[in-house]
């Protein structure tokens, strides 16, 4: 099955290595709702296939030390600040853009080939 690509720039406070983190992202209730599914890339390699469990709509005004803390590693200004940096390029961005916060959870795990296995006897 073929699933939406949903690439990383960052490994923003190394969550692609968890099973489930949270993403900031443009609200887009076409691409981001509770049930869509990727596979998620971080410098074309693929993390597995996550699921949007939660989303909870907010602007960058509404960004807490908690969300901020867990999504990015930076408190709640630096996250406004990156999202400014990332989104530099949108005109109409600003403290009032609508976003959503996703939690997405690893549904499928990314294939191991045999050349990237690590053999746990020498």
């Amino acid at each position: 099955m073929q699933y939406e690509r949903l690439d990383f720039s960052y490994n923003w406070n190394n969550k692609l290595d968890c099973k489930a983190f949270t993403t900031l992202r443009l609200l887009n209730p076409k691409r981001y709702f509770i049930g869509a599914k990727f596979e998620v890339f971080y410098k074309n390699k693929t993390y597995g296939i996550f699921e949007v469990k939660k989303l909870t709509p907010l602007t960058p005004e509404g960004i807490t030390d908690l969300i901020a803390y867990l999504d990015t590693g930076y408190n709640a200004n630096e996250c406004r600040d990156v999202l400014r940096t990332m989104y530099k390029n949108k005109p109409n961005f600003n403290d009032s853009t609508p976003l959503a916060y996703c939690l997405l959870v690893q549904v499928v795990k990314p294939e191991v080939s045999p050349k990237n296995q690590v053999p746990l006897f020498n």
